[in-house]
Order: structure tokens, then sequence, then C-alpha cells
């Protein structure tokens, strides 16, 4: 998941507004994997629902 989410920053241009980083569950494994994007969480993310979480919340940064 790691290298998608990479991908999409790197497609988009992304590099100078988004600051990825990676972390152990963000204590909350058992809805795992999660993805924290800004002050949002989300839960038992895979490879069908990441593109359209990073579409809905990184999208907006392409037009500022």
């Amino acid at each position: 998941m790691r290298e998608t989410i990479e991908k999409y920053i790197e497609d988009n241009q992304l590099h100078e507004r988004v600051d990825f980083r990676g972390s152990v569950c963000i204590e909350q494994c058992a809805d795992g994997p999660n993805l924290k994007i800004g002050d949002s969480v989300f839960h038992r993310i895979d490879a069908n629902s990441i593109w359209d979480v990073l579409d809905q919340n990184l999208k907006p940064l392409l037009k500022e």
C-alpha cells in the first residue's frame, strides 16, 4: 500500500504539499490497515478503497 500512496503523490506532483510518513497501526490495529490524512483516519483500507480515499482527500490540493 505504501507504494500506491507514493505513486499517487508522484503522479499528481504533490511532493511539496504532502508529508507522507509511515506508522504502525495509528494505535488502532484491530481496525487496520489504517490511513490518516489530516485529522481524519480511514480504517480497513485495501487496494480497492485506497484510490477513492486519496482522490477525495488529496485532489483538492491540486486546485490550490
